[in-house]
């Protein structure tokens, strides 16, 4: 049998700080990428020192291109945060800052809550996501949001950050109700705002690779 036509032939970097993620890289982008002969699997993790995506996927570039890493290399950054309507939004950009661990931040927004009623508890998990090569040229941005409510109490043991006491509208049959943190990986991943991300990252990168012909 000859080789499939279309290969990926250089790694992705992912710039983020939260190894949970990689559950949601593997699946998404994997499942999609999934009849192209090679995918560079897992991608090599990156810190920075910035906060901002657009600034992590500039400084990670700057770093790899200095390495000797193949300029055609992709980076990907993202920046994740929860909106709540009640508190205009917040804890959003600091969703990662507003307390010092997740005990702590999930308390510290129920007691923001307290006084707030179920049908006003509306919120949302937003994911900004910026791909670019190593040489510095922009390959992809995406922004998606998951909508849904926060909880009265945490519930459920996965996940992480807020997950306990985020609901989100989109569930699976029999879940109504249920968090981000009492759902299965893949279920979370099949509905959440970085899934729905990484799923277009994954689709414009098919679409760049052309049809697929394998073996």
């Amino acid at each position: 049998m000859p080789p499939a036509r279309f290969y990926i032939t250089t790694p992705i970097y992912y710039v983020n700080d939260v190894p949970h993620i990689g559950h949601a890289y593997t699946t998404v982008v994997a499942d999609v990428l999934a009849g192209y002969h090679r995918l560079l699997g897992i991608p090599t993790w990156l810190q920075t020192g910035t906060d901002e995506h657009g600034q992590k996927a500039q400084q990670a570039a700057r770093f790899l291109m200095a390495q000797g890493v193949a300029p055609d290399a992709l980076v990907l950054a993202d920046d994740s945060g929860l909106a709540v309507d009640a508190l205009q939004g917040e804890p959003g950009v600091r969703s990662a800052r507003y307390a010092p661990t997740d005990r702590e931040r999930i308390a510290k927004l129920l007691a923001a809550l307290a006084d707030v009623p179920p049908d006003r508890r509306t919120a949302r998990f937003v994911c900004s996501l910026v791909a670019m090569r190593v040489d510095g040229l922009p390959f992809a941005e995406f922004e998606q949001s998951c909508e849904g409510r926060i909880l009265l109490a945490p519930s459920g043991t996965g996940g992480f950050g807020y997950d306990p006491v985020f609901a989100p509208d989109e569930l699976p049959p029999g879940k109504k109700g249920h968090s981000f943190a009492a759902l299965a990986e893949s279920e979370k991943d099949a509905i959440s705002h970085r899934g729905k991300a990484l799923r277009l990252f994954a689709e414009r990168v098919a679409s760049r690779l052309g049809p697929f012909r394998g073996q």
